[in-house]
């Protein structure tokens, strides 16, 4: 395993926004031509959103939890139905709703996490299923639904001490890759790598390194990239850590980067199966920075490149497109809250931003991904400033990043 401390050319962009008012609604740089749309998801009250997939129709999913209960003053449930409930729906480009699920047992509590697009243009769904109230480790919980929103055959996977899940993909064999960490939280936990075959029975699951997993891909050879944030056990430090496993989880390449102190690594890719990119933000020298690091066939850095903005203070996400561009996404609160947008091309240089605000709410966006279309959609939940009450809202954009609302 090699490890590396790089020294880098700091890549300074200036930036030059021009903010419209819309009133109560968004504050957008451009008017969109293109079909886009904003849809709070208002079937209940602090409905969190997780997860966000592209139908094989073109039109958008998805998940997290909804609220079907209050709990009492003694942190307990008024009754024997569990207080959350994994909640899936499914939208049409005009952001109108084509179906909903939930699905889950009656006296726990479950919530989406990752959504993927079969073949068949069926979902593979992953929830995380909770005790409320209880300090005990969750267990996955794995749902089959179909295009049309039927639910089919669940599994549950238990046994591994507190997981917490950042990416999933299907394989070859329509089984699946489960990434993320477990055994702890923060400092203590350890990056994990699940395998469940198609019907979502587990066939292995290994632990590597203290930290956690963030992104997985299925390269050209049948083997897995995957790329996260390892965690010093001395100075605590946060390292860019990618590694190559083979079909059954053993380490084939690994490598340890670091550019400031503290790394967290969003997105990884593979250019042309020999080429790779590590997407994350990092807080060197002074302050946290969105990066782009380009690795050759040795997963040696051959570039990388840091972009300093002043709405970059909580990127949530990043996803990269077939052609080599990426978009991130996240929110600041103060001194304005705002959510953002930027747009790398596959040069890594920064070719937009859009920021977006509502007022009196904090857009705290979780996701993004790109779609077909070249738009994107992100998704996560609108806080009320004043209560600090919650709901799940989704924001389809044009290429540009730019929001029509009418």
């Amino acid at each position: 395993m090699k490890k590396s401390v790089l020294s880098i050319i700091i890549v300074s962009i200036a930036i030059i926004l021009v903010i419209v008012s819309c009133g109560d609604d968004y504050i957008l740089q451009n008017t969109s031509t293109q079909t886009s749309f904003e849809t709070v998801i208002d079937y209940t009250e602090y409905l969190m959103l997780h997860a966000i997939v592209e139908s094989a129709d073109g039109n958008i999913v998805v998940g997290g939890q909804k609220t079907i209960q209050v709990i009492d003053s003694a942190y307990s449930p008024t009754d024997s139905t569990g207080n959350y409930q994994a909640f899936i729906v499914k939208l049409n480009m005009d952001g109108d709703t084509i179906w909903t699920c939930s699905f889950g047992d009656s006296i726990l509590g479950e919530s989406v996490e990752k959504i993927v697009l079969n073949s068949d243009g069926s979902f593979f769904v992953l929830a995380s299923q909770f005790r409320m109230r209880s300090m005990s480790s969750p267990d996955l919980y794995l749902q089959k639904i179909s295009a049309d929103g039927e639910l089919g055959s669940y599994e549950i996977i238990d046994g591994i001490s507190f997981p917490y899940i950042e990416d999933m993909i299907q394989t070859e064999d329509n089984g699946y890759i489960i990434i993320g960490k477990a055994n702890g939280y923060r400092r203590t936990s350890d990056m994990v790598v699940i395998k469940v075959n198609s019907y979502g029975l587990q066939s292995w699951n290994k632990i590597y390194a203290r930290g956690e997993f963030n992104s997985v891909k299925l390269l050209d050879d049948g083997n897995l990239l995957v790329a996260g944030t390892k965690i010093d056990t001395i100075s605590y430090s946060s390292n860019i850590y990618v590694m190559k496993l083979n079909s059954v989880g053993d380490s084939l390449e690994a490598t340890e980067l670091s550019i400031g102190e503290h790394n967290y690594v969003k997105e990884v890719a593979s250019v042309d199966n020999n080429k790779f990119k590590v997407f994350g933000t990092t807080n060197s020298p002074t302050s946290a920075v969105e990066f782009i690091m380009n690795l050759d066939s040795a997963m040696s850095p051959t570039n990388v490149k840091l972009h300093y903005d002043l709405y970059s203070t909580t990127t949530r996400d990043c996803k990269s497109s077939s052609d080599n561009s990426a978009i991130f996404a996240g929110y600041r609160l103060s001194p304005t809250p705002v959510a953002f947008l930027n747009k790398y091309d596959a040069s890594d240089n920064l070719v937009w931003q859009q920021l977006y605000d509502k007022t009196g709410f904090n857009i705290l966006t979780n996701f993004v991904i790109p779609l077909s279309n070249g738009g994107y959609a992100m998704t996560g939940r609108y806080q009320n400033t004043s209560t600090l009450e919650s709901t799940g809202f989704i924001i389809k954009t044009d290429p540009q990043g730019n929001v029509d609302l009418e």
